[in-house]
């Protein structure tokens, strides 16, 4: 049987930003390959997410360059107060607070990229990310 698609993400751009988000977020104690799997279940479920926060229609166009957001500053502005509500509504049981919020700012700057004409999701760099918590900044807080 088919595996049904809830999010935008093809399985092999899931794939995709499993296999760099592993590479940057550690999990001790767990093997690796069981480390993978729990990564990839998150992608999923922040793609899920996006596509349930955005909506369709938003998600569709909002980070094709061509008809979305242009602007980089206004991007990563958008990244970030995803991220942040992210972390917020969802929780990683294998992840603390500090790897949950660069995982899911990383994860979502991934995924725009991948979903963004003219990006390519394997010239990010991977980051620590800004600060996620609520009052810091003034981006998304």
């Amino acid at each position: 049987m088919a595996e049904e698609q809830r999010g935008k993400l093809d399985a092999a751009t899931v794939q995709s930003v499993t296999d760099r988000l592993n590479k940057i977020i550690n999990v001790p104690l767990v093997p690796e390959w069981a480390e993978g799997l729990g990564i990839k279940a998150a992608v999923i479920g922040v793609d899920y997410f996006l596509l349930r926060y955005l909506g369709e229609e938003v998600y569709d166009i909002i980070f094709d360059l061509n008809k979305g957001v242009t602007d980089e500053v206004e991007l990563e502005a958008l990244v970030i107060r995803l991220a942040r509500l992210a972390n917020k509504k969802m929780d990683i049981p294998l992840l603390n607070e500090e790897q949950e919020a660069k995982f899911f700012y990383n994860a979502i700057q991934m995924i725009v990229a991948a979903l963004s004409k003219g990006k390519d999701i394997n010239t990010l760099e991977e980051t620590a990310g800004p600060d996620l918590t609520p009052n810091h900044g003034s981006v998304g807080g």
